[in-house]
């Protein structure tokens, strides 16, 4: 788990002017001195800072291969924090993908997902980066591009993948793929682990049973 060091904070004010002693009013009504809401911020950006390096760091899969890594796969685990998702945590089910590897590098990807309304074909075209195992695609439910990095796979049981790896609540996804709807424990202790080392609270981190609503994806799988 990657560590992050904020480091001691020091201020000494130079000034000819008297001091002010005291500056904006915290929510608890009291007030803060102007150096000690200066260190406050900067510890705050400190952090945020140190939240996106430990994001921006993580690596894919060692001499990812693209043609082990295509197929249908099923997302078996997923570790999300928007606030407008945390309503359906529960009724969230395993969906199936089939990726495809094309000539030049690109991906694409077709998801089944079930839902109470019946099961929804989504397609997404993903984009090779000179970095094996990284990709790129146009979210157009966010409007903005986002990197698609695979940490960690065997190719034949599970794949963990990151979803933008600038840590965003809205936007940031870690998710468990496994070629069947059911991995070994150890695989989801692992895709756990790393969802929480990257800052995913427990309960967003989901582990959804398999869905038994969704026929196109179980004509497509046979």
């Amino acid at each position: 788990m990657p560590v992050c060091w904020l480091p001691t904070l020091r201020f000494r004010l130079r000034s000819s002017a008297p001091l002010q002693p005291l500056s904006a009013p915290t929510p608890t009504g009291f007030f803060l001195p102007i150096a000690d809401m200066r260190s406050a911020v900067v510890a705050v950006a400190t952090a945020t800072l140190c939240v996106m390096m430990v994001h921006a760091g993580v690596k894919p899969q060692k001499d990812f291969n693209l043609q082990r890594f295509a197929g249908r796969w099923y997302r078996v685990g997923l570790a999300y924090d928007s606030p407008s998702f945390a309503p359906y945590r529960d009724k969230i089910k395993a969906s199936m993908g089939f990726i495809a590897a094309l000539p030049n590098g690109n991906v694409n990807l077709t998801m089944w997902d079930a839902t109470p309304a019946g099961c929804v074909v989504k397609t997404y075209h993903y984009e090779k980066t000179p970095v094996a195992g990284q990709f790129t695609y146009f979210s157009t439910r966010h409007n903005m591009v986002k990197d698609i990095t695979v940490v960690d796979t065997n190719y034949t049981d599970y794949a963990l993948v990151l979803k933008h790896k600038v840590f965003h609540r809205e936007y940031t996804q870690v998710a468990l793929y496994g070629r069947a709807q059911r991995v070994h424990n150890d695989v989801i202790q692992r895709f756990k682990a790393f969802a929480i080392s990257r800052g995913f609270p427990k309960e967003s981190i989901l582990t959804p049973p398999p869905a038994d609503n969704c026929p196109a994806a179980a004509a497509a799988s046979g």
